[in-house]
């Protein structure tokens, strides 16, 4: 029987299992959705017998809709989003979502997953976003109409900061309710990209990963921002502290 409630082990047993689940359908066939909060995806969060949350990431989807995956503990970006997220969102345009794991976890009647990786898109963000296969440094003239909540998670480290600028100020334009932001807190350099491609990684676009800008929370307060500082987030590429910044609107 499918239980949300299950222990952290039981939990991550039965999600390493080769489930043959319909595409899009991420609980066995029958059983109800059980959404733990509102505008959580139920498909995507979990929570064990000790009040911890997990996440499933799906990752491999193959030709006759079979949907393979594993269940993550998550992270502090994931909770600090989600306990921060404007609670009726309706619309949610990712950019920079690569293949779309932020909008999954979330709930909204309109998702848009824009990203310049198509490979990344076309595994799994099409399965349940519309996708858009186009720079971000486009953004304002590509979208041209309101989101509730607009990510930018994750991305702006990625661009040249006057594109990653522009980002900012083109999202800060379409959101209708909030913008929400995940980078390092200032310049991180990442260049380890080229190892990920030298040792096989099935990781597509790799040469992305490089970081080419800093943001500090700093600017971000000055923008109207709540900032969340998570310390030592990088630490595991040479790097520091993270940050999550919220702007709200209303």
């Amino acid at each position: 029987m499918w239980n949300p409630d299950l222990s952290p082990m039981e939990f991550q047993k039965v999600l390493e299992a080769p489930i043959q689940w319909g595409m899009c359908f991420l609980h066995p066939p029958g059983e109800p959705h059980k959404a733990l909060e509102p505008g959580l995806n139920p498909d995507a969060w979990y929570r064990d017998i000790n009040g911890e949350y997990y996440i499933f990431i799906p990752w491999r989807k193959i030709a006759s809709g079979t949907i393979f995956g594993q269940a993550i503990k998550a992270h502090g970006t994931h909770i600090l989003v989600k306990n921060n997220i404007y609670p009726t969102h309706g619309s949610i345009l990712d950019v920079g979502g690569y293949d779309g794991i932020w909008a999954w976890l979330f709930d909204a009647e309109r998702k848009l997953v824009l990203d310049v990786c198509c490979e990344a898109l076309e595994r799994w963000a099409a399965c349940h976003s519309k996708i858009m296969c186009e720079d971000a440094r486009d953004l304002g003239r590509l979208i041209p109409y309101n989101f509730d909540v607009v990510f930018l998670l994750d991305v702006l480290e990625h661009m040249e900061e006057e594109s990653a600028f522009n980002a900012i100020l083109a999202a800060e334009r379409i959101a209708k309710r909030q913008v929400i932001v995940a980078t390092p807190d200032g310049y991180q350099p990442f260049d380890d990209w080229e190892s990920i491609v030298t040792k096989g990684s099935d990781v597509p676009c790799a040469e992305l990963m490089a970081h080419k800008s800093g943001w500090s929370h700093e600017f971000f307060e000055e923008r109207g921002y709540k900032c969340i500082i998570q310390p030592d987030l990088h630490s595991d590429i040479g790097g520091g502290d993270g940050l999550v910044a919220f702007l709200n609107k209303e």
